[in-house]
């Protein structure tokens, strides 16, 4: 849910909100699914630094979700690292 993005010039984005793919497959689904979003479901088990942002932000979509919150652990955090800034090959 909340991503790392570092560039090959050095410059690193921290704390990229929804990134990952549950995030965006459940976007792509939620545009394409018209005035039935209740029938898609997703399940995000967060850790002591979820974020109300994130929440509010996945609330607003309509969908069916359920967040699973875990007090003794972190959130998951992805780290992508390209070798340059187009967004190309990544390391």
């Amino acid at each position: 849910m909340l991503d790392e993005i570092h560039f090959g010039d050095g410059k690193v984005v921290r704390d990229v909100l929804l990134g990952g793919s549950g995030s965006f497959c459940t976007v792509g689904a939620r545009l394409f699914c018209g005035t039935n979003s209740a029938s898609i479901c997703w399940e995000v088990h967060a850790g002591n630094d979820f974020l109300e942002a994130i929440e509010s932000q996945v609330k607003s979509w309509g969908i069916n979700w359920r967040l699973r919150k875990i007090s003794e652990r972190l959130s998951t955090r992805g780290l992508l690292v390209y070798e340059d800034d187009t967004f190309g090959r990544k390391l």
